[in-house]
């Protein structure tokens, strides 16, 4: 009975640290849920990940529901992201016991109130990277965020990138490498504090040019007065 007292408890330090866990997998494109497909056993220091991401844009949403094996940072990545007419939503939930089932991620609320960040605001097709005008962000959304992704064969390449405002929850997103039928797939997240009030600091310089403007005025009609 010690004996399979002490084994409990070195599996449960084992699991609980997140060595070679053993996870389910499965994804679904038209449910906030999945039946498990296989399982799979993670690499070091991973963990079991529930994921869940609705997409609105153009007024068609899209969701996708996925259970994988995740690195533990990437269990902070619940958030919102806006470019365009475009919002995504994503929420993740994770566990670390051999085929554990997270909890259902909940999905972040959005909010259509300006927090005083603006962030440029673009989509490419054939560029890593985009320049785009200033949009006022709303909401948790106080972060800037370019996506930038690479398709490569060979020496052949196509690029795509975005820019939008982000909450710091969607920053958390990791950087991808994939390989597929001889394409590789990188995707970049890179996110950055956002702009202040734009019409803030245009409001106080024209205040100000304004003021200086009266003073040298005055300056000039007492000075003439003598």
């Amino acid at each position: 009975m010690m004996f399979l007292l002490e084994f409990f408890v070195l599996f449960s330090t084992l699991a609980s640290t997140g060595q070679c866990l053993k996870c389910a997998r499965c994804f679904s494109f038209d449910s906030d849920s999945c039946t498990e497909l296989f399982s799979q056993e993670c690499p070091s220091g991973e963990v079991c990940a529930s994921q869940y991401t609705v997409s609105l844009s153009a007024f068609i949403v899209t969701q996708a529901f996925k259970r994988l094996c995740a690195p533990q940072a990437e269990c902070s990545v619940t958030g919102t992201y806006t470019y365009d007419s475009s919002t995504k939503r994503i929420a993740t939930t994770c566990c670390n016991m051999d085929y554990c089932t997270p909890i259902t991620p909940k999905l972040p609320n959005t909010s259509s109130q300006p927090n005083g960040v603006w962030c440029q605001q673009c989509y490419s097709t054939n560029a890593y990277t985009c320049t785009g005008s200033l949009v006022q962000c709303t909401g948790e959304q106080t972060m800037c965020l370019q996506k930038s992704q690479k398709e490569s064969t060979g020496s052949q390449a196509i690029y795509f990138s975005e820019r939008g405002c982000a909450s710091k929850g969607y920053c958390n997103m990791r950087n991808t490498s994939s390989v597929s039928s001889a394409v590789t797939e990188e995707t970049t997240y890179t996110c950055t504090n956002g702009f202040p009030n734009a019409a803030t600091t245009t409001t106080t310089a024209t205040a100000t040019i304004i003021t200086s403007t009266r003073i040298l005025f005055l300056f000039v009609i007492l000075n003439n007065s003598f």
